[in-house]
């Protein structure tokens, strides 16, 4: 099979995986146009690539209990004084976000007068209230300004759900 095919193949495996990533992989060989061992190997390969991280679900966070999503918003003081203290505010901060179950992203970022920024959830204002209070006390050390966006989570205000099923839509227009 030409270099090019392959490549069509594992991207239309993937925009599969965008849209649906349950389907068995019998069943998206078969959407595909590939053998189920194909599928097999080429989802090993895209993990092991990092292309892919993981297969999971996108739950309706409002009806599993969470009222609220945060979109937090920080400036890193400028003036840590050497290399060495920049790295290891980094790792702390690392350490301290992987032990933050509701925080389900967090990255550097520019714009918006922030140098980085995560997105949490939260059953509600009090849980958001005492997370926030935490996150200040235990990392406010390290910045000079913290901003947070509160978005409800109830189905009545959605616009547009989060699902990737438009952007593997999109990718296949290419």
């Amino acid at each position: 099979m030409p270099r090019n095919s392959k490549k069509t193949k594992t991207n239309k495996l993937l925009n599969e995986l965008l849209k649906d990533s349950s389907r068995s992989d019998r069943t998206l060989a078969k959407t595909v146009g590939v053998s189920q061992p194909t599928v097999s190997r080429t989802k090993k390969s895209l993990q092991k690539e990092g292309i892919i991280n993981g297969f999971t679900v996108i739950p309706n966070f409002y009806k599993i209990g969470y009222e609220l999503m945060a979109l937090t918003f920080v400036k890193i003081k400028t003036n840590l004084a050497s290399v060495e203290e920049r790295e290891k505010g980094h790792q702390s901060t690392k350490e301290w976000m992987s032990k933050q179950p509701n925080v389900i992203f967090c990255t550097y970022c520019r714009g918006l007068d922030a140098d980085a920024f995560m997105v949490s959830l939260h059953k509600n204002y009090k849980d958001f209230d005492q997370f926030i209070q935490k996150h200040n006390q235990e990392r406010g050390h390290l910045l000079t300004d913290v901003k947070s966006t509160l978005i409800n989570m109830d189905d009545s205000q959605m616009i547009k759900p989060f699902t990737f099923r438009s952007l593997a839509e999109k990718m296949c227009e290419k």
